[in-house]
């Protein structure tokens, strides 16, 4: 029987072993994650909808689609580097680091796949989770972390018949889908431009309004024309169009009704639905209620959109000078 060289680890072992480890967490998590927001997003639970619900979702996956596209080849590339060496080196499998990471590794999605079963069963019996985003999110995590548990104990085996090359480029094409899947529903990096700005005019036009009711409040009419919300003492200045840096358009539709309008790059990303906005419209003051929010719909159509509002309900907004 061959002896195994005792051989110490180098610097270039080392960190060439933490990084591909490393790499190996993040593209799990950034992998799991991308599912988990699939899930999310084609079967949403009504209870968790909120006013931000498409914008977390699209975020959380934009930022997976990011790290996959940066990490997992990396660690792909490093892992066949490594593989070579091995091929060329056999007892370099046998470095103290290299064992200690992947039996770390198996520790580690052992714990992860007994952890995040309980944590799923707990929202189940909870309530929080729907049965089959359950079932799918339950899978997806035994899925990720079954694979990262199946290869690492192979790699330990003495015997490999399997050739791991064809399952290594099956990982990769998978992963390959699901990145490109993501683009369908973030979009370009054009289109979250055009979006950006979108969700641009949505602020603008929500502040317009807070300051309209305001306005409203203060004096008991509509104003007249945007320009009269100015206030240098409280430092409000009309906001312009962020693209085109044009006028918000305005007009009174009725003593207690008005008209805001926008041009809009593409639709509002609802997906059937709704998308308000939290808008504080009364300002503290010894006068009426402090802090009262109202929920305003900010969907829109691409292009010209005009959002009507009104009737103004005087109860619900009662002068800020009453006694």
């Amino acid at each position: 029987m061959e002896q195994t060289p005792n051989i110490k680890t180098s610097p270039r072992d080392f960190f060439l072993h933490l990084l591909a480890i490393i790499t190996l967490y993040a593209s799990a998590i950034s992998f799991t994650t991308l599912l988990f927001q699939y899930i999310n997003y084609f079967l949403p639970d009504p209870l968790t909808e909120g006013q931000y619900f498409l914008e977390a979702i699209t975020g959380a996956i934009r930022w997976a689609v990011a790290s996959l596209i940066v990490v997992f080849p990396a660690y792909f590339f490093i892992t066949r580097f490594l593989n070579k060496a091995y091929a060329a080196t056999p007892y370099l499998r046998n470095l103290r680091i290299r064992r200690w990471l992947i039996y770390f590794t198996l520790f580690v999605t052992a714990l992860i796949i007994i952890g995040d079963v309980v944590v799923l069963i707990y929202g189940l019996l909870g309530g929080i989770e729907l049965t089959l985003r359950f079932i799918l999110k339950a899978i997806s995590i035994i899925f990720t972390t079954g694979i990262i548990f199946w290869y690492y104990r192979w790699d330990l085996s003495e015997d490999k018949k399997m050739k791991i090359q064809p399952f290594a480029y099956g990982i990769s094409a998978l992963i390959a889908v699901a990145i490109i899947g993501a683009f369908f529903i973030v979009g370009s990096p054009k289109s979250a431009r055009l979006r950006e700005a979108d969700n641009q005019r949505v602020q603008n036009l929500s502040e317009i309004q807070s300051q309209i009711m305001f306005y409203f409040q203060g004096k008991q009419r509509l104003p007249k024309a945007l320009t009269d919300l100015n206030n240098n003492i409280q430092g409000f200045i009309v906001p312009k169009d962020p693209e085109t840096g044009a006028d918000y358009e305005y007009k009174t539709t009725g003593l207690l009704s008005f008209e805001l309008c926008g041009t809009f790059n593409l639709a509002s990303q609802t997906g059937g639905r709704s998308s308000p906005m939290t808008t504080k419209v009364i300002p503290p003051s010894p006068a009426g209620p402090v802090g009262k929010e109202i929920q305003s719909t900010w969907d829109h159509g691409a292009g010209r959109f005009c959002f009507d509002r009104g009737p103004i309900d005087r109860d619900f907004y009662p002068p800020l000078n009453k006694q």
